[in-house]
């Protein structure tokens, strides 16, 4: 699954790039397995480590060392990086926002509190939303029962299918906040119980999206609603996807190339502005507010270089970072778990 991980993060930064696959954005439809993804490694992380309820302290811990320290690292080589390149934007920077932003939740809902400040790590809006499941997901994995589940995806599913037809913003509360997202990362979770029922659930939900995929298509929702299309066309794949991928196991290889993947999710960004001001000076051009412009022009032209280049150099740094800054977070993650499994055991 590691490998399928960093995958999903190139198709974030091809987004970023203005690259398209088959006339949808790649993005999304990496975010949504991401999501999956992430109810799935979760709750085999609670299963093995935080079960009892008394532990969920020590699975925030747990998760702090995993997001932050790379986090933080690309936030401020990111701040830097800005500053030195002279970018348009960073002119409306904001260091309370930047403080807020260092928190990683408040990334997660930029589009109550955003007055134009300047973005550091614009993809980190899907962080926010990850560590406010992270919130709930341990009380919902001790006091889950195939009821409690039932009520709290359909509520979810029906969150969802409002933003999906009109009625509330469904880049806001269908893809982007908890309420009509919840039941893509429950539905991950279920992945990884023994449960039979919970595999009806799995196959309720696929069949949930196969139907809002004919209605879609038939009321022409795609072309009148922002990314409906890909967060559909992103459950279709990502389920099955996941179910076929949990069977597999890790191999060195893709443990390694999964290692790459957050690093890569983070920098891209930072990677896009050095290449645009790489390419402003090659075509003799200004940098422009939305680097990205630069690399729509350049693919347009046959000229994939550019891209095949920020790929490369973002996995080049995600693999220096995670190096020297993921690894000693790992040793203080393992000593956090082996402290939680003895509490549990005992």
């Amino acid at each position: 699954m590691g490998s399928y991980r960093l995958l999903l993060a190139i198709l974030v930064a091809l987004s970023h790039m203005y690259v398209l696959l088959f006339s949808c954005n790649p993005g999304v439809i990496a975010v949504i397995s991401f999501y999956l993804i992430s109810g799935y490694v979760m709750s085999s992380l609670i299963e093995r480590y935080y079960k009892n309820p008394f532990n969920a302290l020590g699975f925030y811990l747990d998760r702090a060392a995993r997001l932050f320290p790379q986090f933080i690292f690309y936030l401020m080589a990111g701040t830097i990086c800005a500053y030195l390149l002279k970018l348009p934007d960073f002119s409306k920077f904001s260091p309370g926002r930047w403080l807020l932003d260092s928190l990683i939740i408040p990334t997660g809902f930029y589009m109550f509190r955003d007055k134009g400040d300047f973005h550091i790590l614009p993809q980190t809006w899907s962080l926010g939303l990850e560590m406010t499941f992270y919130l709930i997901i341990p009380w919902l994995a001790k006091y889950s029962s195939p009821r409690l589940i039932a009520i709290v995806m359909m509520g979810s599913m029906a969150v969802f299918a409002a933003g999906y037809i009109g009625i509330i913003n469904f880049d806001w509360y269908s893809y982007r906040l908890l309420p009509g997202t919840l039941f893509i990362f429950i539905t991950g979770s279920l992945f990884y119980s023994k449960d039979r029922i919970y595999l009806l659930y799995i196959v309720f939900v696929y069949a949930y999206v196969e139907v809002l995929f004919l209605i879609g298509n038939a009321f022409n929702i795609f072309h009148t609603i922002v990314v409906t299309h890909e967060v559909i066309i992103g459950l279709l794949i990502g389920i099955p996807a996941l179910g076929i991928l949990k069977k597999f196991k890790f191999s060195a290889l893709d443990e390694f190339l999964g290692n790459l993947s957050y690093g890569v999710f983070l920098n891209h960004y930072m990677v896009i502005w050095v290449m645009d001001k790489l390419l402003a000076t090659h075509h003799h051009k200004g940098l422009t507010t939305h680097p990205q412009e630069e690399f729509l022009s350049v693919y347009s032209e046959g000229g994939l270089w550019p891209i095949i280049s920020v790929i490369l150099i973002s996995c080049a740094l995600s693999f220096i970072s995670y190096t020297l800054v993921e690894t000693p977070a790992i040793k203080w993650r393992r000593k956090i778990r082996d402290k939680q499994a003895s509490l549990q055991a005992a």
